[in-house]
């Protein structure tokens, strides 16, 4: 078993795409923001950013480490600017490299989705119809989730969750996919911000026929919605970044379409949005878009951010910019570029001394 596993992993590092590590990219983070919305007075604002580093260990690509230090170095000079996002959520953070990007960027507080040997919680499904075992099924996971939040704000807690073994194709089962759930003390906002990653199954990467990988990204939303109705709190807006890998296929699409009506539910049916980039060739920069209408056939639909509003707290996408685009050159950082959506979020109604208490409360865990 261990050596056929070996041979499944030197087949993944020969089939996984590689790049060269020089020269690196030089700049583009910093395009001209897309507005979404007039931003009114009152609320607190609050940057997030979603990013797919291309943080795979060596051998699986060439060597990334001038690469991932880049993205350190522009997220702490975007710091000096006052430009850079509150919260980060990071996929594909696989290498060591990876991970110590939060450091480098100046963020005092990370928290890490599902580790390689994380379990997933009882799987309501069936096995999978078919089974790929050389293109990397059936043998356990050999990397992390690679799933990543920095924040300059205090995490009060966190939740996580592995995929079910039963709900991943390809060479996608030798990495722990999953979800983490943070809840964020945003300063004057009286109760948390939940922030919510992923990074689903991809289509053609996997090896296998797209109907089979069609199938885990179902169940994964699946398990996805289970997470949600267990660990999210509908008292609490949510902010959900993640590499969907979507592309522009009609399954995946309303699968997520569903997801985000029950995660909407879940959330006491306040009022959703959600922003994405779409994306062409590689050297060239993505554009921002807005809702589920804008999803652009034959190109790549698969970073978002879906923002749930809650009871207590309305969220409102004012801006999304796209981060880390090529440069000149069309040189990038990773495979990927990075959304940046600024919300304005503000009280709704009359909460009283229920939102007072949980002010208390997060004054109390911040001085803590």
């Amino acid at each position: 078993m261990r050596q056929e596993l070996l041979l499944v992993i030197g087949a993944f590092f020969l089939a996984a795409p590689t790049g060269g590590s020089t020269p690196v990219a030089k700049d583009g983070f910093d395009a001209p923001p897309v507005s979404l919305a007039a931003s009114q007075g009152g609320g607190v604002s609050l940057r997030v950013m979603n990013y797919n580093v291309k943080g795979l260990p060596w051998p699986v690509t060439d060597d990334r480490s001038a690469e991932l230090a880049a993205i350190g170095d522009r997220l702490r000079a975007m710091r000096a600017d006052g430009a850079a996002p509150d919260v980060v959520v990071l996929q594909e953070a696989f290498s060591s490299d990876a991970r110590a990007i939060a450091a480098r960027a100046g963020y005092a507080h990370v928290a890490y989705g599902p580790d390689s040997n994380d379990l997933a919680p009882a799987d309501e499904g069936r096995p999978m119809p078919a089974r790929y075992p050389w293109r990397g099924e059936g043998y356990g996971a050999y990397l992390s989730s690679g799933l990543v939040l920095m924040s300059d704000y205090p995490i009060l807690g966190t939740r996580r969750a592995a995929f079910p073994r039963t709900a991943c194709a390809g060479y996608d089962c030798l990495a722990n996919k999953g979800v983490m759930l943070a809840r964020i003390a945003v300063p004057g906002l009286p109760v948390p911000v939940e922030i919510m990653t992923a990074h689903m199954n991809s289509r053609k990467p996997t090896r296998t026929p797209i109907p089979h990988a069609n199938e885990a990204f179902v169940r994964q939303m699946a398990a996805l919605d289970r997470f949600v109705a267990a660990n999210s709190d509908p008292r609490l807006p949510m902010i959900f970044g993640a590499d969907l890998n979507l592309d522009s296929d009609p399954q995946r699409i309303a699968a997520l379409r569903q997801s985000s009506v029950r995660w909407s539910e879940a959330e006491g049916g306040a009022g959703s949005e959600a922003t994405f980039a779409i994306c062409g060739k590689p050297s060239t920069r993505c554009s921002p878009a807005a809702g589920f209408g804008a999803i652009a056939q034959g190109k790549r639909n698969n970073d978002w951010q879906l923002s749930f509003a809650s009871s207590q707290i309305m969220v409102r996408p004012v801006s999304a910019a796209i981060r880390f685009a090529p440069d000149p050159a069309g040189l990038a950082l990773s495979d990927h570029q990075a959304v940046m959506v600024t919300y304005r979020l503000s009280v709704t109604g009359n909460s009283g001394a229920a939102l007072a208490q949980n002010a208390q409360a997060i004054r109390r865990a911040r001085s803590s």
